[in-house]
């Protein structure tokens, strides 16, 4: 039963990683917890190089990444303009400011 308990803490210690402070304060990186597993950093750059201030994208893991910009203003930017953008015909973009 202990084994259980850890097994949920873990699950859900998880799961709490995998989402983003929708009241985080701007910052000049953005945050994309729910990517889906076909995305890849070659399309979060075609994606977001097009808004100005584009740093580099980056995908510690299948599923997050992250977006840099020069400052939170241009990231303030691109993510009022793609937040919900279609990726997938099931899979709605969801951005979060993230930590400096």
């Amino acid at each position: 039963e202990e084994e259980e308990e850890e097994g949920d803490a873990k699950k859900q210690k998880t799961e709490g990683d995998a989402v983003g402070d929708p009241n985080a304060p701007p910052s000049k990186r953005l945050f994309a917890p729910t990517l889906p597993a076909e995305c890849t950093g070659d399309m979060l750059d075609v994606l977001f190089s097009p808004y100005s201030g584009f740093v580099r994208s980056t995908m510690p893991r299948p599923g997050l990444g992250f977006v840099e910009f020069l400052d939170a203003e241009a990231a303030g930017r691109a993510k009022e303009a793609l937040q919900g953008f279609k990726l997938t015909p099931t899979d709605d973009l969801q951005l979060f400011f993230g930590k400096e």
